[in-house]
């Protein structure tokens, strides 16, 4: 049985959480993404994500 739902990676969600989307992702992508889920992840606490503190020291990863 097919999901509804789309299952996105943990580091888009944690870019929404510390405010970095629009630095490190694709506006074309953004825009993809229901916005009931950009509400969510802009409002949760980022410090609820362990080394939350480090995440936007990283370099980006491909």
């Amino acid at each position: 049985m097919k999901s509804n739902y789309n299952a996105y990676h943990t580091g888009v969600k944690t870019c929404f959480a510390l405010g970095l989307q629009e630095q490190l992702l694709p506006q074309p992508f953004i825009q993809s993404i229901p916005n009931s889920t950009l509400h969510y992840w802009k409002n949760e606490n980022p410090d609820k994500y362990l080394g939350s503190d480090y995440a936007s020291q990283l370099p980006l990863l491909t």
